[in-house]
């Protein structure tokens, strides 16, 4: 359950839940909070609120997803090349920073490298690596190989 305090003028939330880190936040309106308490709280009871550390990289998840999962794919050579790709343009950044506004930029650069079905298949990579890193726990963070 969401406990929410005011204070120094603003709204503190805190989540804690069994099985989930301690998770805060603070808003300016009470309202907010109480939204941002009670959406948290639904993904953690339909477990799609997931926690990666913050220092995790899009290189990172790249990497590993190419020692563990690429080479069971039949066309794992070309993935490679597309991992490459992706390394190059995205490894830096860090997954917690990642937005839309990002990989709209990425695609605007993209495209005018490649045909969009090239970065389709690029975009389908990135798709695959961010939702295994969301729905294996573990997969991500520290434990990077």
């Amino acid at each position: 359950m969401a406990s929410i305090r005011k204070f120094r003028g603003k709204f503190n939330v805190q989540i804690r839940r069994q099985g989930y880190p301690s998770v805060s936040r603070t808003f300016t309106s009470l309202t907010t909070a109480k939204r941002w308490a009670s959406a948290t709280e639904a993904d953690m009871e339909r477990n799609l609120h997931v926690v990666l550390p913050d220092n995790t990289t899009v290189g990172e998840l790249l990497d590993r997803y190419e020692k563990e999962i690429s080479p069971l794919h039949k066309s794992h050579k070309v993935e490679k090349y597309r991992l490459q790709t992706l390394r190059t343009h995205l490894g830096d950044k860090r997954v917690s920073t990642f937005s839309p506004a990002l990989l709209c930029k990425y695609r605007d650069t993209r495209l005018k490298a490649v045909s969009p079905a090239s970065l389709k298949r690029e975009l389908t990579i990135l798709s695959s690596v961010l939702n295994i890193a969301v729905n294996r726990p573990g997969y991500s963070g520290d434990s990077v190989v």
